[in-house]
């Protein structure tokens, strides 16, 4: 007889286990590398000494990039390497290039021409993002030198995008990942978004201030904003720290706000300030004299003193499983060694659910457990089903199926067709993507208990379809899966508008993430900042689940047979649930699941291969699962 399949979709509400596994420890190998929210470290301080007298070009050179860690002093000490033009137009700030453990080689071209040319793991922007590079990619620069009239050489030209050029290890000790914050459009939450920036110069304090008050990024335009107006910036050019406070003078352009853009305000400065070392408060002034919001708790310990929320995490989770047509309500750590069908009585549960035919695949649910939405074998029929609480006349135990067909809510059958597997958001607001009737790439969205679909702009696509995707926790950010028409796969990330009902009107222009992916099947939102999926670098032999930072690199999970789904429960690495072809459901065991460090985000401290996986899990295929958030914005 085969084993019933069975189909595991995340929602919000019931406390979740977690799902360990004894004997079986994560022995791959670890790679430490700094993580966002943990503790700053003081910045690496390295003293240089002048070129010495007599340097060929190459050394020059050399000693130019070595330079690049002592930023101190407008970076003096990479300017004492150079003359000319180079001297007046060099920008240590146009980007960073980071290579790993082999140097950059150095060829002398001519005389007076250097070729410059490394093997690069990633990029850090203008703007202090990170740009992941695909395995075996290649960075090269020519480096222009002249002699001065005493016979000495200097670099005399670079090219105009070049920075530095850092390893790996020293690229973490001159910058870290930070955390700035921009107000939703639709709730009062603060949406993140992480950037790089140095540690060493005006101090981290003043840094983050400077940046948050820069524009909102381009690829969240329309789904965050900021409470600070154009042209808003520091009254007095440095973040003082008193008593852990840290002092934030802003000009008066800050007064051209409302009342409620001012608290918005606040509560960035607040949110990002709290990772400069000793900083527990922010106090705002505006041209020196303390900003006064009415009916606001003094002095501000939190954001909550504000009105505003983080973006949120998981008061718990719970588990809609599936046996044939019946599905049932459990937690996750009820899914070990499954081997007879779910219980009938849940307790505590106060839902029914229906019955769905097997024919009706990749299930989700909203946060709320309202209803259930499913697509067929063809991929052109969307069809949901809505879930009712028990009357008090009711026979039926509280969680069984009801013994009926299934009621549909709605049925889309004309839409489109080559349908994705719908996904739901924190407001209960379904997704589609697939093609219109005309073949072009398409997103629709269908609202609580709506019979009809509404079609979201995509501008940016340049022809490529969606082929998965899934809505952050804040609502405000999607994860997209694009396929080109060449049939290459990329992750992307991009902002939602929604309308003044909170129903989605635009996927802004995609960012591109997770750059050494090559292929990607499923997507997942593990926190706020970081995605996992099933995909494959160019270094895999075949597809795993891969752990995607939105500000670091990607790291693999331990290799399983035929993965064909991945599903987080919103708990980081521990959180992680991975399905394959033949009906297997596993979940990570070793120190990374089983209570080793992580951060504040739920995500892994450590940067590894493993952890392994615990044994399968005797209940079939999982098809669909959703991120469990509050049912409610907090």
């Amino acid at each position: 007889m085969s084993r019933p399949r069975a189909l595991v979709v995340v929602t919000g509400l019931l406390a979740g286990a977690l799902v360990g596994c004894a004997g079986l420890p994560g022995a791959s190998p670890v790679q430490h590398g700094l993580e966002i929210d943990q503790p700053v470290m003081p910045p690496l301080r390295v003293r240089f000494e002048p070129p010495r007298a007599g340097a060929t070009p190459v050394e020059i050179v050399r000693g130019f990039l070595a330079a690049g860690v002592a930023l101190e002093d407008d970076a003096a000490a990479p300017r004492a390497f150079l003359a000319g033009t180079a001297l007046t137009q060099w920008n240590p700030r146009a980007g960073v290039v980071i290579y790993g453990s082999t140097a950059p080689t150095m060829t002398v071209v001519n005389p007076r021409t250097v070729r410059l040319e490394a093997e690069v793991s990633a990029l850090i922007d203008e703007h202090g993002r990170y740009v992941e590079q695909p395995a075996g990619s290649r960075r090269v620069a020519l480096i222009g030198l002249a002699a001065l009239p005493d016979g000495e050489w200097r670099i005399e030209a670079l090219p105009d995008d070049f920075g530095l050029w850092l390893s790996a290890s020293y690229a973490e000790q001159t910058f870290a990942p930070f955390r700035l914050h921009y107000l939703s459009a639709s709730s009062r939450t603060l949406v993140p978004d992480v950037r790089w920036l140095p540690l060493v110069g005006a101090g981290v304090a003043t840094t983050l201030a400077r940046a948050q008050l820069e524009d909102v990024p381009a690829y969240l335009v329309g789904a965050v904003g900021t409470g600070f107006p154009r042209q808003s910036g520091l009254a007095v050019d440095s973040v003082a720290i008193e008593s852990g406070e840290a002092v934030v003078d802003l000009t008066p352009r800050l007064l051209d706000a409302g009342s409620q853009e001012q608290r918005g305000a606040w509560a960035q400065l607040l949110a990002t300030l709290d990772q400069a070392p000793g900083v527990n408060r922010v106090a705002v002034l505006v041209d020196g004299k303390p900003l006064e919001l009415a009916d606001t708790r003094s002095p501000v310990q939190s954001i909550a003193d504000l009105g505003y929320a983080g973006p949120g995490a998981p008061r718990g989770q719970r588990l809609v499983t599936r046996a044939g047509n019946k599905l049932a309500v459990t937690d996750r750590g009820a899914l070990r060694g499954f081997s007879e069908p779910a219980p009938a009585k849940q307790p505590g549960s106060t839902v029914v659910l229906p019955l769905i035919p097997a024919a009706w695949t990749h299930l989700a649910a909203p946060p709320g457990l309202t209803e259930i939405a499913g697509i067929d074998a063809t991929r052109s029929v969307v069809r949901r089903w809505s879930i009712a609480a028990p009357a008090a006349s009711s026979s039926a135990s509280p969680g069984t199926p009801a013994e009926r067909g299934p009621h549909a809510a709605a049925v889309f059958d004309r839409e489109g067709r080559d349908f994705a597997p719908p996904a739901y958001d924190r407001f209960g607001v379904l997704w589609l993507a697939g093609t219109d009737t005309a073949g072009l790439p398409a997103v629709w969205v269908a609202g609580v208990g709506s019979t009809s679909l509404t079609r979201v702009a995509l501008p940016g696509l340049n022809g490529s379809a969606v082929a998965a995707l899934r809505v952050s926790g804040d609502g405000q950010r999607v994860a997209l899966i694009l396929r080109a028409r060449s049939g290459r796969t990329r992750l992307a990330l991009a902002g939602v508008t929604r309308d003044a009902r909170g129903m989605p009107t635009r996927v802004g222009v995609p960012l591109p993430v997770g750059g050494a992916l090559v292929d990607v099947r499923d997507v997942t939102w593990m926190d706020d900042i970081t995605v996992a999926v099933l995909g494959r670098r160019s270094v895999d032999p075949a597809v795993r689940a891969l752990v995607v930072p939105l500000a670091r690199p990607t790291w693999a999970m331990a290799a399983v047979s035929n993965p064909t789904r991945i599903v987080s429960t919103g708990e980081g690495v521990r959180g992680l649930l991975v399905i394959t072809q033949s009906g297997a459901v596993l979940a990570p065991s070793g120190a990374l699941a089983g209570g080793g460090p992580v951060d504040r985000g739920g995500g892994p401290r450590l940067l590894s291969v493993g952890p392994r996986w615990c044994p399968p899990m005797r209940r079939g295929v999982v098809h669909s699962a959703q991120r469990a958030w509050p049912l409610s914005p907090p």
